[in-house]
């Protein structure tokens, strides 16, 4: 930017334009230099540019109290759900069986299950089927129904192929028997009167040494069996 000749006039306004002689652009790639550590940053506080320090490692930014940019540490995140097993709508006939996975507080365990061969759908873990591990008592349609020393949580209408959405929640609480909680809609029919079987279960898994770490979809004697294409089973975990 010349200055005018003579040595009279006014000083032209400092610019960074692409006219011929009136400074060039203020590059960034390298080339302009200023008094600024790595990774900061600069704003105008609308009277003058200002200087923003970088902040810590995993910092976010946001508008202060004083409607300029800051650096702030968020707070930790909240306990979040843990996809722990996901069969997936079965293609075919086969097992639901979550395999072995971490242990975790909370438990959700999600399943649209229908058995291949009639039976009563059941739900059993660790693949523990010993024979007397568990007792439940549900309501039935209205009827309460108890159960002891049995070998999985039964939870089908009898026997049937019929489909099942079943919902379970277990907070597993360290060496303490586990306590479940089921809640069961069984498919009866397709019309406009085929009430649904419902069922409310309570349930105990008597083990007060170790966590749940798999489930396993069964039939009334708490073996492994297929359930018809379709089913599927999700089971989620927090901590």
């Amino acid at each position: 930017m010349p200055f005018n000749g003579g040595g009279g006039g006014s000083l032209p306004a400092h610019e960074h334009t692409n006219i011929a002689n009136d400074g060039g652009p203020l590059d960034f790639n390298n080339t302009t230099v200023g008094s600024m550590n790595a990774g900061d940053m600069t704003y105008s506080d609308g009277a003058a540019l200002q200087q923003l320090a970088i902040g810590a490692p995993n910092d976010q930014i946001r508008v202060s109290a004083g409607n300029i940019p800051e650096y702030f540490t968020p707070a930790a995140a909240a306990s979040t759900w843990t996809t722990l097993y996901d069969s997936g709508k079965l293609g075919v006939a086969g097992p639901l069986d979550s395999g072995v996975f971490a242990a975790h507080d909370v438990l959700a365990i999600y399943m649209f299950a229908a058995l291949s061969v009639p039976d009563g759908q059941s739900i059993k873990f660790n693949n523990d089927n010993g024979g007397s591990q568990y007792c439940f008592r549900d309501n039935r349609n209205g009827a309460t129904f108890t159960t002891s020393n049995y070998a999985c949580v039964q939870f089908g209408f009898g026997t049937s192929s019929n489909w099942i959405n079943s919902a379970w929640v277990i907070t597993q609480r360290d060496a303490t028997e586990k306590m479940v909680n089921g809640f069961i809609t069984e498919q009866t029919g397709t019309g406009a009167t085929s009430h649904p079987n419902q069922d409310l279960m309570s349930a105990m898994y008597r083990d007060a040494v170790n966590p749940i770490t798999r489930v396993t979809s069964t039939n009334s004697g708490g073996v492994t069996v297929n359930m018809q294409a379709g089913s599927q089973m999700i089971v989620l975990g927090s901590s």
